[in-house]
């Protein structure tokens, strides 16, 4: 179970560092969103809300993220929980897709999925544990 809950956490801090990017893109946009009665505030589901609350919602996001990735590393090897943490990737190209109206070119869906190949191939790779030392005396790190 605290391997599951490692890569649940690790899956969630990839999916909220790409929502709090793409929120805080979203602010910064001035095509994005404009609320029809101020267009100095944008609709954030469908709220009008003014952009310097937006950005700010992104970074508390942002933070959430780093500390759903360091739980996560509570309960599994580094190796592996930063594999699921690259899914922001993917989450990153659906977000800017539903909130930002960006277009998924066949170039940034070939690019993710090669790089998400390459992070399967590194964690399929990754030793599991036993094979590799990772206790050392301080006269054997000398």
């Amino acid at each position: 179970m605290p391997l599951a809950l490692g890569i649940v956490l690790a899956t969630a801090g990839g999916a909220s560092l790409a929502l709090a990017m793409v929120t805080q893109r979203y602010a910064l946009d001035p095509t994005a969103g404009v609320c029809p009665d101020d267009p100095d505030k944008v609709l954030l589901f469908g709220w009008p809300l003014a952009r310097n609350l937006v950005w700010l919602i992104g970074i508390v996001l942002y933070g959430g993220a780093n500390g759903f990735y360091a739980m996560s590393l509570l309960h599994g090897p580094l190796s592996l929980l930063a594999g699921c943490f690259t899914s922001l990737l993917l989450f990153n190209l659906l977000f800017a897709r539903l909130l930002l109206g960006e277009a998924l070119t066949p170039p940034k869906v070939t690019g993710a999925g090669v790089i998400m190949a390459g992070v399967v191939l590194c964690i399929v790779a990754t030793p599991s544990e036993g094979q590799v030392e990772t206790e050392f005396t301080p006269t054997q790190v000398e």
